[in-house]
């Protein structure tokens, strides 16, 4: 990005980042009834597989400086590939695998998995999209002595806002955690309306670890700010036990037939059922509706799902207005950019080949 759209960090950025492990260590030792310090000196010495470009907050910030800082191995891959990834994992005993959903799912279609030796892997850490319930299953048959993890940041607020671990995410598959005790949140309607309790709002966050402002650029920090509470742009909400739950992002919520539609809901619900193995959704124009909902999906090896039944799968989970009008079948990956998040752009492009064909 350009230089100009970073955002200035404050010093207590590392100790934010530092908060995950410790917090793992914590519950760890509570489990097997033990003091930190005893766990430690039983523990083999941490060591993290890098697989996030260091452009990007999870590379950087909550990756490679932390580990540097706490004086641990950081191994580093310059390109992406699961069965790279548990080569690496068996020969440099890494305790700590950070990686997005996709990287996980690549990781457990290796074939041959089971020659690898990944008893030294402890910790598995989540994010930047929604945790799939069958993934989660998987990934604790696979990696049994890890602890899993999952959270929510930005790189505005130095990539951590929410976190949570271990049983209490099991328990919780779809949220993102409790909201760290460095920062506040809040929901907002608009920006002078704030949406009631458990009602999906727009988050802003405000704290210790939240950006000052965007380098050299005060309109969008202007933009950005509303009487020091940072706007991220995701709408969200608490459940009853304080837990955060993701929504969408603003921009990738559709409006049909004036209806709000928050794309994540329908993927995850896609994403539920047996024979989905990915899922992307977006809004394409309409002259009656204005925008209405369609959905890309691609099936699990050796599953033949059709438009109906995944229509009437999402029909009996949500409202009739969040069903997806149009459902094409991809026989190829979906289009994801550098942190392999689904490329919504990509997507429509594709939809738009789907159509005319």
């Amino acid at each position: 990005r350009d230089l100009h759209s970073f955002p200035t960090r404050r010093s207590s950025d590392l100790h934010i980042d530092l908060y995950a492990g410790a917090l793992i260590g914590l519950r760890t030792a509570e489990k097997l009834g033990i003091d930190m310090a005893t766990l430690a000196a039983q523990m083999q010495p941490p060591c993290l597989l890098l697989v996030y470009p260091l452009f990007h907050t999870s590379g950087l910030h909550s990756g490679l400086l932390p580990t540097l800082a706490r004086g641990a191995r950081c191994v580093m891959m310059k390109r992406w590939s699961g069965v790279d990834a548990l080569r690496l994992i068996q020969a440099e005993r890494i305790t700590q695998a950070p990686g997005v959903p996709t990287m996980f799912w690549d990781m457990l279609k290796v074939e041959g998995r089971g020659r690898f030796d990944l008893s030294s892997l402890t910790s598995i850490a989540t994010g930047g999209q929604a945790m799939p319930v069958n993934l989660l299953a998987d990934m604790r048959a696979a990696f049994p002595r890890a602890v899993i993890g999952n959270g929510y940041g930005l790189t505005e607020a130095n990539g951590a806002v929410s976190l949570i671990v271990g049983e209490d995410f099991l328990a919780r598959p779809t949220t993102a955690g409790a909201v760290l005790p460095t920062l506040e949140v809040r929901f907002m309607r608009t920006a002078h309306t704030e949406a009631a309790p458990g009602e999906p709002g727009e988050i802003w966050v405000r704290g210790a670890s939240v950006m000052r402002e965007y380098f050299d650029d005060p309109a969008a920090t202007e933009e950005a700010f509303r009487d020091g509470w940072l706007r991220t742009g995701d709408v969200g909400y608490l459940d009853d036990e304080g837990f955060l739950y993701i929504v969408d992002r603003k921009k990738d919520m559709i409006i049909s037939a004036g209806e709000n539609i928050y794309c994540a809901e329908v993927e995850r619900v896609l994403l539920e059922h047996p024979g989905v193995f990915e899922a992307s959704t977006f809004g394409v124009v309409d002259e009656r509706l204005g925008e209405e909902l369609v959905a890309v999906i691609v099936p699990r090896d050796g599953c033949d799902v059709i438009e109906a039944e995944l229509q009437a799968w999402v029909g009996g989970r949500l409202a009739a207005y969040k069903v997806p009008r149009r459902v094409w079948t991809s026989d190829t990956p979906l289009a994801r950019n550098d942190m392999g998040k689904v490329d919504k752009a990509a997507m429509r492009q594709r939809f738009a080949q789907f159509s005319r064909g």
